[in-house]
């Protein structure tokens, strides 16, 4: 895995598993399969796990034995799916399964950043905006400490958001998300769009799992930890002695908050109709339009609050400067 998982890497991930499908579903051997995609790699950090995966194969390991052997290049998720589709003979829907939920995931980075693009550029003005004292030393002739002083303060805040973003994407980073998503929920609109896509990433790696064959009781707590929400994880853990003592998920996930009706309620009737496969797909339809209907709305509005506040601090300091002005006229014309 990459220090920062980027949209970029999200994309190769899922066109090596679409390539992957296609070389299994026209009966290539899955050695030859990978030894193909080392002529001509998507990504240089793919070569060495899948010279590592090939000489476990040769040696007689299964690919998902295999996998777990080589380490964490794969995340639990991906293996769990591989491990089904081996079991059950499919293991080219489960490459095309993976696939396309990659191919969703990069899209789905790619839009949380262009909605994030705006409200960072505020950030910056801001930053370089304030304190207007340092654009006085500019303007009087000492660039050096303007820039240096600048430059630290985007140093500082370029390192904190590298090192958040590394942690939270970290599989055993739990604690650090937990942290972050307490934060980031308590921020309006935010935190409802972060729900909503995190309960699309729920729906989306279910809908998964049960495609690759895994029993849906198997599936809600590797589906649980795919999703990126600490908080759904948690209920989900709450809630596994009653799936496995054959209480319906629906019924056994009512009982914890963080699910909201709206969701249990689907969920239900995809167990009662028998088309579980088909509601899930709606459901993650449903909530990553709403996710992105209000991370575009707080992205709209951040950005004109910032605005504000920035408005608001260089009319005080103007203000502020011309009373501190005709203070020291009038003393001195006293």
């Amino acid at each position: 895995m990459p220090v920062i998982v980027t949209p970029g890497f999200l994309a190769n991930r899922g066109e090596f598993y679409f390539q992957m499908a296609s070389q299994v579903e026209a009966g290539i051997p899955i050695v030859v399969a990978l030894s193909n995609q080392l002529s001509n790699p998507l990504s240089p950090s793919f070569v060495r796990p899948i010279e590592t995966l090939i000489g476990h194969i040769e040696q007689g390991g299964g690919v998902a034995d295999s996998l777990d052997a080589i380490g964490d290049w794969l995340p639990t998720f991906d293996r769990a799916l591989i491990r089904a589709g081996e079991d059950s003979g499919r293991l080219d829907q489960c490459f095309r399964v993976l696939a396309e939920y990659y191919r969703e995931r990069a899209e789905l980075s790619k839009r949380v950043i262009s909605f994030a693009i705006y409200p960072i550029l505020v950030v910056h003005v801001a930053i370089i905006v304030f304190p207007p004292q340092a654009l006085v030393a500019l303007i009087q002739g000492d660039p050096i400490a303007f820039l240096v002083q600048k430059a630290m303060i985007l140093g500082f805040l370029y390192a904190a958001a590298l090192l958040a973003l590394y942690v939270v994407q970290r599989e055993g980073g739990r604690r650090w998300q937990s942290l972050a998503e307490r934060v980031f929920h308590r921020v309006p609109m935010l935190g409802s769009a972060r729900r909503n896509l995190a309960f699309s990433r729920l729906t989306l790696s279910l809908e998964s799992l049960i495609s690759a064959g895994v029993g849906i009781v198997q599936a809600w707590p590797t589906a649980a930890r795919a999703c990126g929400s600490p908080a759904i994880e948690r209920a989900v853990e709450k809630s596994m002695p009653k799936m496995e003592h054959g209480w319906m998920p629906s019924d056994a996930i009512r009982e914890h908050r963080i699910f909201p009706t709206h969701f249990t309620g689907l969920y239900q009737t995809g167990e009662q109709s028998g088309r579980m496969d088909e509601t899930l797909r709606r459901m993650h339809a449903h909530y990553q339009e709403e996710g992105f209907r209000k991370m575009k709305a707080f992205a709209f509005w951040a950005p004109n609050i910032a605005y504000g506040v920035v408005a608001l601090a260089v009319a005080w300091h103007i203000l502020k400067f011309f009373m501190e002005y005709f203070k020291t006229l009038s003393d001195a014309i006293g």
